[in-house]
């Protein structure tokens, strides 16, 4: 085998945490069958990184041998050669593969020994079976500051099955991970999948010459500053706040950063919890927030469901709101609203909603030229909505009087979608994109938000991805056994204990509903519970 080759991630990479991303996926399956599941899963899986080599590379943090050439804190891939020519090479490379994906049986074990899966899902899978420590791989190496970039496990219980891809943060956002789990579902039900392209957003992308290079931009890319040099351009944007927003950074001088804040925030012990939202309540729930006048807006790219499905929001009809929106607007005003139930001091303050976009389709990117795999990488920047708590909390209408066209939930949902055309405008985009590629110093970056538990909501939704629908064939038992098993995914979840203080919305389940998973005080999740406008759309 050859020396790994290094190459420099993204602007948006570098200045995201190298972060495991694990997502579990749980499927019902025979245990006669786990024998036959293992071998499908480790033949597709090692098919998998040959035809994806760059999974099988190596994240790098703090790189001692490049400081200079790179501003502090650029993270690199690592990816070792492979030697198709050569017997011995191929042989480590399938060794490797092999490594990256590892399995084991917890059928005894004390927490599965004295329940099966399907018992489990008729419990809708409590969390508490979603242990991270039992679950999830391990992408850790003995050099502290290198991290594998793609570790699998799969575990048997009795009866089913957890698969998990875990992935880092500063490599792939969700839509990459869910792309690479579509890839090995087609492997195993034995059909071709196209390569995987890794596609970071590079400084040459943006107009820049790379960074570590240190020279002016290249003439004509960026019109107006195409006379400027990354310093120069990087001293004009660092003063809009907006564009710090939108990369979930804090742009607060040191004695006011977020690390200060939380310092000042009191410890509250928390409850994550499940709620279900069924698909005929989403379509009602859209429908209601959709019936706010307001004048006419172009659509444009961003992370709503239905992104293509109207070019235009006509007034006499009122406005287009996508089930992002509607879902968005309730989680923001319940949220805050039992917050500030339990800490009243809280209601004079302005409201933060920070919620993810995808940026795929923007059109200040280079638009992919291949249809059949999306970009994977790093391309999220966040939208920022603000409200002063009392008007983002006010009492909902009577629940039995015909739908108001200025109800407030309605409001918030078109405020949630004219940021969203605002935040998404190309012009904007590149200058945020510029601005992650000029930072000088990515090593110590701070949160916009430690306050995801007092007056602010992070939301991020995982909606469009198409995990619930992405069939894996016979993989884990065949139709003539007669037994249950599954082709589908029966739970799309994060492990226990991950990612919480972040408000998500989970993939579209088959049925058309959604599972929501929120985190707040204990106290805080209890008057959420009894929220009277929360109990008229969701369950649980």
């Amino acid at each position: 085998m050859a020396s790994p080759n290094l190459h420099p991630l993204g602007c948006l990479d570098d200045i995201m945490p190298d972060i495991d991303v694990p997502l579990v996926l749980s499927f019902r399956c025979p245990s006669a069958h786990h024998p036959a599941t293992e071998a499908t899963l480790s033949h597709s899986f090692t098919s998998l990184i040959h035809a994806n080599y760059w999974l099988s590379g190596y994240i790098h943090s703090n790189l001692k041998e490049l400081e200079g050439k790179y501003r502090p804190g650029t993270k690199f891939l690592s990816i070792q050669s492979q030697d198709w020519d050569s017997v011995s090479g191929v042989s480590e490379g399938t060794k490797e593969n092999t490594s990256q994906i590892e399995f084991q049986d917890l059928s005894q074990h004390v927490l599965y020994s004295s329940t099966s899966y399907p018992e489990l899902v008729a419990q809708d899978m409590p969390s508490r079976y979603l242990s991270a420590e039992l679950l999830v791989p391990d992408r850790s190496t003995p050099d502290l500051n290198v991290k594998s970039a793609l570790r699998a496990r799969v575990t048997f219980i009795r009866d089913g099955i957890f698969v998990v891809l875990s992935t880092s943060h500063a490599l792939m956002d969700a839509t990459s991970l869910s792309a690479v789990f579509g890839a090995w579902a087609a492997i195993a039900r034995g059909e071709p999948s196209p390569p995987l392209s890794h596609g970071p957003i590079l400084s040459a992308e943006l107009g820049l010459q790379d960074r570590h290079e240190k020279g002016a931009l290249q003439n004509g890319t960026l019109e107006q500053n195409s006379s400027l040099d990354p310093s120069v351009l990087y001293a004009d944007l660092k003063t809009q706040k907006k564009l710090w927003w939108m990369l979930g950074l804090d742009y607060r001088p040191k004695a006011h950063s977020s690390a200060i804040i939380a310092q000042n925030i009191p410890a509250k012990e928390t409850l994550t919890k499940i709620f279900k939202i069924n698909g005929d309540t989403l379509t009602r729930l859209k429908k209601y927030c959709s019936q706010t006048e307001t004048a006419t807006l172009n659509e444009t790219v961003g992370d709503s469901d239905e992104s293509k499905e109207v070019d235009t929001i006509d007034k006499a009809n009122g406005a287009w709101i996508s089930t992002n929106d509607a879902l968005s607007a309730l989680l923001w005003r319940c949220m805050v609203r039992s917050r500030i139930r339990t800490a009243p001091e809280l209601s004079s303050r302005t409201s933060s909603l920070m919620s993810a976009m995808n940026m795929r389709s923007s059109p200040a990117l280079t638009p992919s030229t291949l249809s059949y795999s999306p970009r994977l990488a790093n391309i999220v920047l966040y939208i920022i909505n603000t409200s002063p708590i009392p008007n983002l909390v006010s009492s909902p209408p009577n629940p039995n009087a015909h739908p108001s066209t200025t109800s407030a939930l309605a409001s918030t949902a078109l405020n949630i979608r004219s940021a969203t055309h605002a935040y998404t405008a190309p012009e904007l985009v590149a200058q945020a994109l510029q601005l992650a590629a000029t930072v000088p110093d990515v090593s110590r970056l701070g949160l916009v938000y430690p306050t995801w538990l007092e007056h602010d909501v992070v939301i991020s939704s995982l909606l469009r991805l198409p995990l619930y629908s992405t069939s894996w064939g016979n993989t884990f038992g065949k139709p003539e056994s007669g037994e249950l098993r599954s082709e589908v995914p029966d739970f799309v979840r994060w492990p226990g204990k991950v990612f919480e203080g972040i408000t998500f919305v989970m993939p579209r389940r088959r049925d058309g509903g959604v599972e929501v998973v929120v985190t707040m005080g204990v106290e805080d999740m209890e008057v959420l519970k009894g929220d009277a406008e929360w109990r008229r759309y969701v369950e649980g």
